[in-house]
This record gives C-alpha cells, sequence and structure tokens, in this order.
C-alpha cells in the first residue's frame, strides 16, 4: 500500500510539473524592443585612409532626401500616391523590422509582405495600433507624412 501511494504522488507530481512547464512555454520569452524613431548610422562608403598612400575623396552620392523643392518625390513601387516607399523603407528599418522582420516575413508580428491591406488601412493601424494584436499604435511618434511613406513601402514587400 505504501509503495502505490508513493507511485501516485510521484505521478500526480510529474503531471503537476509538466502543466506547469507547458503553461510557460506557451507565453512569450522574449520581450519585443520598444520602437524607436532614431533614424541607423549611415554606412561607411569609402575605406579608411592608410598612412602610406593618400585616398582620393569623391563627392558624397545623392541621398533620397536631396530633391529639389519643385519636384514632388518619386514614389518606388507606385504602391500609394502620397507616400515615397524610398522614405518608408528607412522608417520601417527603425520601427517596424524588429517585429515584422527586415523583408516582412513576420517576427513577433505578423508578416507583413504581400499584404492584402490598403495604404489607408495600413496608414490606421500603425496609428492607432491594435492593442488585441500587440501592435502599438505610433500615431504620436510618426507624422501623417511618415505613416504614408511607411505605408508605401510596405505595399513593396513580397513584389
Amino acid at each position: 500500500m505504501l509503495d502505490s501511494k508513493r507511485l501516485w504522488i510521484g505521478i500526480g507530481t510529474s503531471l503537476l510539473l509538466v502543466l506547469l512547464l507547458s503553461a510557460c512555454a506557451s507565453y512569450p520569452q522574449v520581450k519585443a524592443p520598444e520602437p524607436t524613431n532614431t533614424p541607423l548610422p549611415a554606412a561607411p562608403t569609402e575605406p579608411p585612409a592608410t598612412a602610406t598612400a593618400p585616398v582620393p575623396t569623391a563627392a558624397p552620392a545623392p541621398t533620397a532626401t536631396a530633391v529639389p523643392p519643385t519636384e514632388a518625390p518619386a514614389n518606388t513601387g507606385g504602391s500609394s500616391a502620397e507616400g515615397n516607399a524610398e522614405a518608408g523603407a528607412k522608417v520601417y528599418a527603425s520601427t517596424c523590422a524588429a517585429c515584422h522582420g527586415q523583408k516582412g516575413e513576420g517576427v513577433l508580428g505578423p508578416k507583413l509582405a504581400g499584404t492584402s491591406l490598403s495604404a489607408e488601412e495600413i496608414v490606421t493601424i500603425v496609428k492607432n495600433g491594435k492593442p488585441d494584436g500587440g501592435m502599438p499604435a505610433f500615431g504620436a511618434q510618426l507624422d501623417s507624412q511618415a505613416m504614408q511613406d511607411l505605408a508605401a513601402f510596405i505595399l513593396t514587400l513580397g513584389k
């Protein structure tokens, strides 16, 4: 009788341990990084100069922000009449890629590549978030143009 009682206590304890461990495993162990709106530093375009020979320097390459004020920004990908996908790529890299992946493949957040959402729907979600899905609101961090640019870039993912 004593051995069967120990056996049942051992089985009960084991089942309780398995239940507790499986409950812990269903929660994400990695906290999503807080989104930032800090631009990434520019990568060096030239190798460092050596002490033996001077390296000639070239004029810096034009950037996406160097658009004359009389011209409208180019709409890379033709995704949205109001958004610039090239500018949106920078916003995506600093704000969205940690959760949605560098190419929109989905990491902690859902896959964005090939989404069926419209640019307006994307802007609404970015602005207001989706609290039931874990998506924070970025309406206070991003202006309306940045959200339009972001939507234009997201619509180019997976194409």
